[in-house]
């Protein structure tokens, strides 16, 4: 007796198909309804076969089939011998078809797939091998998929079930399962196989360049997808639906997950822009975006003539600078305490809590010194210290603290700004004139001026004008401490913070009213400890408590890419001044210094205890790292960490060239023209030391020149010998 139900708003109608082997299916019963029953009497071989129940919903014409085949089994005898012969109980074998019944071999095979029509997911299970056919099922979450009503439809032909859903209930990462069973496998765990679909992931190469008349080729990579995406190509935002099509000056190809665009004879008008690439499975949809840029082509050898000439006698002029005012250079092996501040607490405070420095910064002009004391203040201080001769001649004096009259050159007074809030982060930058009207309380119309942002304990951004120690506006957004700060170099007032609420924020503090918030970076999943903007504007770097640090667009807002190989947590990184190095500093000790546009590691700095001539006398050699910097000519490396040593290495050298003794250092920075370098301490103290004081080599001066408008990829496809491409890509020094 045959048996089937189904359920649908109109009945369904229900019809019974018989279908011998190799022979056409046969209908022998129609009804409308819920439901039907068939029953076979006086069984016989001319009754095997597969028998169909199928139901179609008579208004929307969508169906369901379920098959099962009907074996016809018959006891053997047994022929003895001589004539002889006996009854064999429990011997059966099918009167027709195959001789044997078998098992499925090894366990089912699970796969999925994007529906030929339609944006929706298949489910394939094959459990090859076995006679009868094996019963397979697909169930989610324990729950069996046939009875959902997100599936559209369910087929089964011999070894193979394939379930098809509508894509509006799936998400990444949800894994479905199929469970099969068959006669001679009675086990207590049934085979099973899953299938866990995932969303496409992408990346790319989001800057690209291309020389008016010449070929680019924009590289679009899915990182991860199941069931496969297909991959598109389309022309900027402001057009997102006209899809790229191979022809004319395009060519679209695609090799596995990697598609790429082609793009012939370069025009400024027609090609420079924004791309778009899309990935699309029935899990979601993925857009990464790369702009290319179009520039006439460069005489290389006329700008490399031009800019040796230039350096030429800009180091003549330098040095005799530096030779006149100051004939004897100060070239120590080991860095000097030139000066210490230290705050004047109030005696209400708790002298012990909350008083780190967890920030020092220089202004871009070295015109003035910002230092975090704790107790929610913040030390504007003119620079140069009046006081403290920062020569040879004065170097081995301690500047005996932070007087209230301290005044720097041009006549400013040191200020102190009361941030209510623990301040972790500090950042300056140049705030440009404006017009007729002064804006939202800014800074006077007609005037440029220095600002300073800082990072607060409870999440907030304070930022005041530098020459007034005036508060101009506070932003709000982050849901921890903000635990860094960094601005666009370019004086484009973009701001980025860093938190511990495990997300950045970009900020664009030229924005009129109150809304200055542009975009949230999410994707980390610990604290964020530091972010640093790329010198060339086009890249964002950021550490967390993780053991990768990630590369960010500075123009798409996307991510670039993962530099994974640290082994402990990244807590520092830095760009080097051409934006054509990335240093990141790690619980681990070691330094890694990164080319960011091709994610290589170039070299590793591993901080190891001194040897006893050098040991300063700390009793511990606990070398995790607190904090990195590159010197202003980026030749030099200085870090902090927790072996009491501030260590200045040299990249060339790849070792150490000098050693200071410091205890509880946090953070360092060094002044924006070269020569010193500031620390901060856990105990709320500020130190000044010497730093080599260095005249670049030309062919460093030219490479500097060269890499703050040409990346990576651009030098590796310039027709120049190898030993130069290495040499500027700081393969070799």
């Amino acid at each position: 007796m045959f048996s089937c139900t189904s359920s649908s708003h109109p009945e369904p109608t229900m019809a019974w198909t018989f279908q011998l082997p190799s022979s056409a299916p046969e209908t022998f019963t129609e009804v409308n309804g819920s439901s039907t029953v068939y029953t076979l009497q006086n069984l016989s071989s001319r009754f095997q076969g597969n028998y169909s129940c199928t139901a179609r919903n008579p208004l929307s014409g969508r169906s369901r089939t379920s098959t099962k085949e009907l074996l016809v089994y018959c006891a053997v005898i047994a022929v003895l011998g001589s004539g002889y012969q006996r009854d064999v109980v429990g011997v059966v074998i099918p009167l027709i078809g195959p001789t044997s019944v078998d098992p499925p071999l090894s366990v089912p095979r699970c796969w999925a797939q994007t529906a030929q029509v339609g944006l929706m997911l298949q489910l394939f299970c094959n459990w090859p091998g076995g006679y009868p056919h094996p019963v397979l099922q697909w169930t989610e979450e324990g729950r069996d998929l046939e009875n959902s009503s997100w599936v559209v439809n369910a087929t089964g032909t011999g070894d193979t079930h394939v379930e098809t859903l509508s894509s509006s209930r799936l998400f990444h990462g949800k894994v479905f399962k199929c469970v099969g069973s068959h006669i001679l496998k009675q086990e207590e765990e049934q085979p099973t196989c899953t299938v866990q679909i995932k969303a496409p992931l992408l990346a790319t190469e989001p800057l690209k360049t291309c020389f008016v008349g010449g070929t680019v080729s924009l590289t679009c990579q899915v990182m991860e997808s199941n069931p496969s995406a297909r991959i598109s190509w389309l022309r900027n935002v402001s057009q997102p639906e006209v899809e790229i099509q191979s022809g004319g000056r395009y060519l679209v190809t695609q090799e596995g997950s990697v598609s790429n665009l082609t793009i012939q004879n370069c025009s400024h008008n027609a090609d420079e822009g924004y791309y778009v690439c899309k990935a699309e499975n029935p899990v979601g949809l993925k857009e990464a975006y790369v702009s290319l840029t179009v520039k006439k082509p460069v005489n290389i050898v006329g700008v490399v003539g031009t800019v040796v000439v230039l350096l030429l006698l800009g180091i003549l002029v330098i040095a005799g600078i530096i030779l006149y005012y100051n004939p004897l250079l100060c070239l120590k092996d080991e860095p000097l305490l030139l000066a210490e501040l230290k705050p004047g607490r109030p005696q209400q405070y708790d002298w012990k809590a909350s008083c780190e420095t967890w920030s020092v910064a220089f202004s871009p002009d070295g015109t003035w010194f910002a230092w975090s004391q704790g107790h929610c203040i913040v030390k504007l201080i003119p620079w140069p210290l009046e006081e403290a001769e920062l020569s040879c001649k004065a170097s081995e004096r301690k500047n005996r603290g932070v007087k209230a009259d301290v005044r720097g050159g041009g006549g400013a007074k040191e200020k102190t700004l009361e941030c209510g809030q623990i301040v972790w982060g500090l950042a300056f930058s140049s705030w440009p004139p404006y017009g007729a009207k002064e804006r939202d309380g800014l800074p006077a119309p007609g005037r440029a001026c220095l600002i300073l942002a800082t990072g607060l304990n409870d999440g907030q951004i304070k930022v005041w004008e530098v020459q007034t120690g005036r508060l101009l506006f506070s932003l709000s957004g982050h849901l921890d401490v903000v635990r860094d700060l960094s601005f666009a170099p370019n004086g484009s007032l973009i701001l980025v913070s860093a938190s511990r609420d495990k997300t950045l924020r970009i900020w664009d503090l030229s924005r009129d009213g109150t809304s200055k918030h542009v975009q949230v970076l999410s994707g980390h999943t610990q604290w964020v400890y530091c972010c640093s903007i790329s010198p060339d504007c086009s890249m964002l770097c950021s550490a967390a408590g993780e053991k990768s640090a990630f590369l960010w667009s500075m123009r798409s807002y996307t991510l670039i890419r993962k530099l994974e190989g640290h082994q402990s947590s990244v807590v520092s990184c830095d760009f080097s001044p051409d934006s054509a190095l990335l240093v990141t500093a790690s619980y681990d000790t070691c330094v890694i210094m990164w080319d960011p546009y091709t994610g290589e590691q170039l070299r590793t700095l591993r901080h190891v205890p001194l040897p006893p001539a050098l040991d300063y006398g700390s009793d511990i050699h606990a070398s995790s790292l607190r904090s990195v910097c590159f010197s202003p000519e980026g030749l030099y490396l200085a870090t902090v960490a927790d072996d009491r040593l501030l260590r200045i290495w040299d990249l060339e050298l790849r070792t150490p060239v000098a050693f200071a003794p410091m205890t509880n250092g946090l953070c360092c920075v060094y002044f924006p023209h070269g020569g010193f370098i500031a620390t901060g301490t856990r105990d709320g103290h500020v130190q000044f030391w010497s730093a080599p004081k260095v005249l670049s080599s030309l062919k460093h001066l030219c490479r500097k020149a060269l890499r703050t408008f040409l990346t990576t990829y651009q030098v590796l496809a310039l027709p120049i010998p190898k030993k130069m491409k290495e040499f500027l890509t700081y393969r070799t020094f």
